[in-house]
């Protein structure tokens, strides 16, 4: 589906991003679809942030962003601005990932996107460290699976 050399979070966070612009109007359902890709991959319950991120965004003037349908491949260049500081979000670099949002946003005030931003980023990363590796069953191609620590 994605041909970009993305990692498994970004992954997930791109058809987030994807998920949540493409049914902003109807924000329970984007929230209730999001989160069940997230408990799928082990991660917590992001919905309703990835919702509230897009508020911030057009809160803060980004009204002019280009996201792709969900089921495109590749990566926009919005697209990849806001997973390149999700990323610096959740390896704790704030000023790389401040950077990477002003390509997205005009200039001012942008702590609200920026807060947003990092909540996502660290409730993914809180969720990977209560998620363990289990060898996958055989006969099923020798993948890893995740449990969730109890």
């Amino acid at each position: 589906m994605f041909h970009d050399a993305l990692n498994r979070v970004e992954r997930i966070w791109l058809l987030a991003l994807r998920l949540s612009h493409a049914w902003r109007g109807r924000p329970s359902l984007a929230a209730g679809t999001v989160d069940r890709l997230f408990a799928g991959a082990a991660m917590g319950q992001l919905g309703g942030d990835f919702g509230d991120l897009f508020e911030a965004l057009d809160a803060a003037g980004a009204r002019h962003l280009y996201i792709e349908r969900h089921d495109m491949p590749g990566a926009t260049g919005d697209e990849r601005d806001l997973l390149e500081a999700l990323r610096h979000c959740y390896t704790g670099n704030l000023i790389a990932a401040e950077r990477s949002l002003c390509g997205l946003l005009p200039p001012g005030d942008n702590s609200e996107v920026l807060d947003r931003t990092r909540r996502i980023a660290n409730a993914a990363r809180a969720g990977q460290k209560q998620a363990e590796p289990i060898p996958a069953p055989r006969g099923s191609g020798g993948q890893l699976a995740l449990r969730r620590k109890a």
